[in-house]
């Protein structure tokens, strides 16, 4: 658990970081985008980078972290859509609940960018190239 708590502090720190170099004003409505493509372009005609979160809703302990201390924060949610376009991959429990085509882009997306835990966080540009990544 300390090494989780040491790793997501990591985080936060890459988080901030990357703030830094962002203005301040308002956040749009629709924070996490679901589909990668749509994601990409969305990116190129707003000149900003790509922030995705392979995640693990209903039963990754270290996502749940993640999410309360770091991505439902007023200031991530404050900021971070002026510098990224954030994508969520999600592996939820309760996968019924997904359409048969994210299921599938999903699955797509952690085998090309060889995720293997959750959760792991990739900065990308707008064509998908990895920038950064860390690893839950």
């Amino acid at each position: 658990m300390l090494v989780r708590r040491f790793v997501l502090a990591g985080m936060a720190s890459v988080f901030l970081g990357l703030f830094a170099m962002a203005g301040f004003g308002r956040a749009e409505d629709s924070l996490w985008q679901t589909d990668f493509e749509a994601a990409k372009t969305k990116a190129k005609a707003e000149k900003k980078l790509l922030l995705v979160d392979f995640t693990g809703t209903g039963w990754c302990k270290a996502c749940k972290v993640l999410k309360k201390e770091i991505l439902d924060q007023d200031a991530f949610k404050n900021e971070a859509p002026k510098q990224f376009v954030l994508v969520e991959v999600d592996f939820p429990s309760d996968r019924s609940k997904q359409t048969t085509k994210l299921k599938a882009q999903n699955v797509k997306l952690a085998k090309a960018y060889k995720i293997e835990a959750y959760p792991t966080v990739l900065l990308m540009d707008a064509d998908g190239q990895v920038i950064a990544k860390t690893i839950g």
